[in-house]
């Protein structure tokens, strides 16, 4: 009776895993997008919409609303990224959901939306 919840678990955990890879993919591919001029610009912002991705993603499906935003700081030249990926609103494991919300409240964005180093503290990078 244990091992029936515990390989749930188990299949839980590679499917969040597995959505955290993506999203992570898809912000590598929007960094070649843009060096390729694939994305549109607006003053500091760059944004890689799903038409600009497709191109550049291999095996993932991407929602219509799926993007990614880069958002470059002229005073400091920082440059940050923001993925929106309909998928992560589907995370199941209760403590990588609890670091995914609370990176969502700090960003100030909605459950499916990240920012590159929200997304690689969770996936423990």
């Amino acid at each position: 009776m244990i091992a029936i919840p515990a390989i749930n678990n188990v299949i839980q955990n590679s499917k969040d895993k597995a959505i955290l890879s993506d999203a992570s993919q898809i912000i590598s591919s929007a960094k070649i997008a843009i060096s390729d001029g694939a994305c549109t610009e607006s003053g500091a912002t760059i944004t890689c919409n799903k038409a600009a991705l497709e191109d550049y993603v291999d095996g993932i499906v991407l929602d219509a609303d799926d993007k990614v935003v880069q958002n470059a700081k002229t005073t400091t030249k920082a440059i940050s990224y923001v993925v929106t990926y309909k998928k992560l609103e589907t995370l199941a494991n209760k403590e990588r959901k609890t670091k995914a919300a609370k990176a969502f409240q700090t960003d100030k964005t909605t459950d499916t939306s990240i920012a590159s180093d929200k997304l690689a503290s969770i996936m423990g990078n």
